[in-house]
């Protein structure tokens, strides 16, 4: 029950994020815009991640059961769940979205704008997999997904440092001011990767200390 929690908290964000309210902040200004964007990525998606779906397909039929079971130990859903197409697709996904044609031309077809905020939180949900989830893609040793998390965080800052630098407006009726405002939003979004690497590594300190005193224990009763 906590895990399906955590996955309604993680899509009420979501939902809040393309609400009517989000929409017109985004509307409104590209800081804006960046703010939901940031909310999908780095809030939404790491809770839905946490809560898995599998807290959703124990509610569901036992034929759906089975058959989602399946498809997970498909080849193909295990090389999309890997760490390389999942990092490579966050990395794309940031950059693509964020360009000013792509911006431009979202601005003037509704569905483009879904498809597009819609994309932005699959890739996200699947980046975030690996690390949240309580499966075995969350298994992998703590070195791995530290870096995992770190060497992500250049992609989006360099996007970022993008739109502060550029001394001119890159997206239609957009100022510079708001530019650097929304390139800001970007890089306090990424400080997420920073915080949850470092409590990746605490917690594997933290664990591979436990297991020395465990250790100490044992050897010292044998004594």
């Amino acid at each position: 029950m906590i895990r399906l929690a955590i996955l309604m908290l993680g899509v009420a964000v979501a939902a809040l994020a393309v609400s009517p309210l989000g929409e017109t902040a985004a509307e409104r200004s590209l800081h804006g815009h960046m703010v939901q964007h940031m909310l999908l990525m780095f809030l939404a998606a790491p809770l839905i991640a946490a809560g898995g779906p599998r807290a959703l397909i124990r509610f569901a039929p036992t034929r759906l059961r089975r058959s989602v079971t399946r498809a997970g130990h498909n080849r193909w859903a295990r090389v999309a769940l890997s760490l390389t197409v999942a990092w490579a697709a966050f990395a794309a996904a940031q950059w693509i979205v964020h360009l000013p044609p792509v911006i431009a031309a979202a601005e003037h077809t509704a569905l483009l704008h879904a498809g597009l905020h819609a994309v932005l939180l699959g890739v996200s949900v699947l980046f975030w997999l690996p690390i949240m989830s309580p499966g075995p893609p969350a298994r992998r040793r703590p070195a791995i997904r530290v870096a995992y998390l770190l060497t992500a965080m250049p992609v989006g800052d360099a996007l970022a440092i993008w739109l502060m630098s550029v001394p001119r407006p890159l997206y239609e009726g957009v100022t510079v001011h708001d530019q650097r405002e929304a390139g800001t939003v970007m890089l306090a979004g990424s400080l997420m990767l920073a915080v949850t690497a470092a409590v990746t590594a605490w917690r594997a300190v933290a664990q591979e200390h436990r297991r020395q005193l465990r250790r100490e224990r044992l050897e010292a009763r044998r004594a």
